[in-house]
C-alpha cells in the first residue's frame, strides 16, 4: 500500500473481512465504476442523472490515473469488475475503449478484470460487437418489456419510442455471439401488464439473453418521484408479479436474477441466510470515478450529486489524491458516520437485516434526506415484499409471520383487478 493514511479501527486494507464485517471495514474493491461521459442519447422518464445532456468525455489520462490509484490502494483482490456506466457508454468513440483496455492490461497485471457495459443497445453494431468479443466483457441491455411497456418510458429526446432500435441492437449482439443480460425497470405501468412483460422476456430466450433482473423504480437523484407507491393495488400487483417470477424461474422458463440470487442465499445459509458483505455500506468495495477524475464510494448513484448544502458527493480526485486520502476528508467522515448509524439502526430494528445488511445509502439519502435512516419505500419493495413472497413460494418459514404480503385482502385483489382492465 502506497498511501500512509491511517485507517479507522477494524479496517482491513488486505480485503479479509470477518464473518460479518462491520460497515467500516475497507474493501476489497469489487467494482470500479468509470463514468466515461454523463451524456445519454436517450431521455428516459425515470432517469436519475441530472447531467445527461453534458457531452464531456473522460480523458485517457484520467482512465489511466484511476487504474493506477485503484491498484496502488492495496484494496484490490484477485479480481474485480470495471463498470462503464453513467450516461450511455457507447456514445464514446470505439477506439477509446480499445485504448482503455490496453491500459487495463498494462496496469492490472495478475488481476482478473471483467468489463461490464450497461447499455440501451441503440448504438450497437458489428464493430461494437468486435470490441466486446475482444475484451473480457459482460454485457447488460436495458429493456422494459414489449414495445408498449418499453416505449412508455424509454424514449428519444424527440419523444419517440426506442424499442425497435433496441431490438436491432439485440439482434446484432446475438448475430455476433455476444451474450447479454437484461435489466428492466418495474413501474406501475409495467405491473398493469406484467404477464405480457414476462412472456416477452421468455421470447428472448435463444437470442443471447442469459438472464433478466428487475429494478424497482426509485426516488433517486434527479428523479424525485416514483409510480411504485404505497397504493394497495400497486402492492398487490407487485406481489403477484413476484410470485409469477418465482414460478417461471422454478420451471426453467426464465433465469430471473432476484430468484436466483435469493436461492443462492438460502443454499449457503439455510433457511435464514445471512448476507456476508454489502457493497454500499462499506467504503471502497465500490469506487466510482467521474469523467473529470472525481471519485467517491458507497452508492454509485450518489456520485457528484448535490447534497443540499452546496457540496457534491466527491471525496477526492484521482489526479490529486490517493484513494485512501478520502479518510482525511471531513465530508467522508460525516457520511461514513451517518452510514454506520443507519447500518446499526437497521441491524437493531429490521427483521430483514440478514438479507440486505443495511440497505443502500443512496436510497436512504434520496428518500429520507439522511443516510442514517432505516426503512425506505425501495427496500420495502425490493427486500421485504420480494423476500416474503419468494420464501412463501419456496415453502420456507416467513421472516415476519404477519407480513401483509402473505395476507392479501379482498379489497386489494379487487383494486388490482380493476386496475388491470383499465
Amino acid at each position: 500500500m502506497t498511501s500512509q493514511t491511517t485507517l479507522p479501527a477494524g479496517a482491513s486494507p488486505e480485503g479479509k473481512p470477518s464473518k460479518r464485517p462491520p460497515p467500516h471495514s475497507v474493501g476489497p474493491v469489487s467494482l470500479l465504476i468509470l463514468q466515461p461521459t454523463p451524456f445519454c442519447n436517450l431521455d428516459c422518464a425515470y432517469c436519475y442523472l441530472p447531467g445527461r445532456t453534458n457531452k464531456a468525455k473522460m480523458p485517457m489520462e484520467t482512465v489511466e490515473k484511476a487504474l493506477v490509484r485503484t491498484m496502488e490502494s492495496g484494496l484490490v483482490a484477485k479480481k474485480f469488475s470495471i463498470v462503464w456506466h453513467a450516461g450511455e457508454p457507447l456514445v464514446m468513440p470505439k477506439d477509446w475503449y480499445r485504448e482503455a483496455d490496453a491500459l487495463v492490461q498494462k496496469h492490472c497485471k495478475d488481476v482478473v478484470v471483467t468489463h461490464n457495459f450497461q447499455s440501451n443497445a441503440v448504438l450497437v453494431n458489428d464493430e461494437w460487437c468486435d470490441i466486446f468479443n475482444g475484451m473480457n466483457t459482460r454485457m447488460g441491455v436495458s429493456i422494459d418489456g414489449p414495445e408498449h411497456i418499453h416505449d412508455a418510458n424509454r424514449k428519444t429526446r424527440g419523444g419517440k419510442g426506442t424499442h425497435k432500435s433496441v431490438m436491432k441492437g439485440v439482434e446484432c449482439l446475438n448475430r455476433n455471439g455476444v451474450p447479454f443480460h437484461v435489466i428492466s425497470v418495474v413501474t406501475k405501468e409495467f405491473l398493469y401488464d406484467y404477464e405480457a412483460a414476462l412472456d416477452y422476456f421468455e421470447s428472448l430466450n435463444g437470442s443471447g439473453m442469459t438472464s433478466v433482473g428487475f429494478n424497482v423504480e426509485e426516488f433517486e437523484g434527479n428523479h424525485e418521484d416514483t409510480t411504485m407507491d404505497n397504493d394497495v393495488g400497486t402492492r398487490h400487483l407487485f406481489r403477484e408479479f413476484m410470485r409469477e417470477c418465482y414460478r417461471r424461474h422454478a420451471a426453467g422458463r426464465l433465469n430471473i436474477r432476484e430468484v436466483r440470487e435469493y436461492d443462492k442465499f438460502v443454499q449457503k445459509g439455510g433457511t435464514r441466510p445471512r448476507l456476508m458483505k454489502t457493497q454500499q455500506t462499506a467504503p471502497f468495495r465500490i469506487i466510482t470515478v467521474g469523467h473529470d477524475g472525481g471519485f467517491s464510494t458507497f452508492s454509485p448513484e450518489l456520485h457528484d450529486m448535490d447534497m443540499g448544502d452546496g457540496t457534491k458527493f466527491i471525496f477526492g480526485n484521482v489526479h490529486d489524491n490517493a484513494i485512501l486520502d478520502a479518510f482525511a476528508n471531513p465530508m467522508f467522515a460525516r457520511y461514513m458516520g451517518d452510514i454506520i448509524d443507519g447500518y446499526s439502526a437497521c441491524s437493531k430494528t429490521c427483521q430483514f437485516f440478514d438479507v440486505c445488511a443495511g440497505g443502500s445509502a443512496g436510497n436512504k439519502f434520496f428518500e429520507l434526506g439522511t443516510m442514517a435512516g432505516t426503512e425506505t419505500l425501495f427496500c420495502d419493495y425490493r427486500v421485504k415484499e420480494t423476500v416474503t413472497i419468494l420464501r412463501d413460494e419456496m415453502g420456507l418459514e416467513p421472516i415476519v409471520d404477519d407480513h401483509p404480503a402473505l395476507m392479501p385482502s379482498a379489497g386489494a385483489v379487487a383494486v388490482a383487478q380493476a386496475v388491470k382492465v383499465q
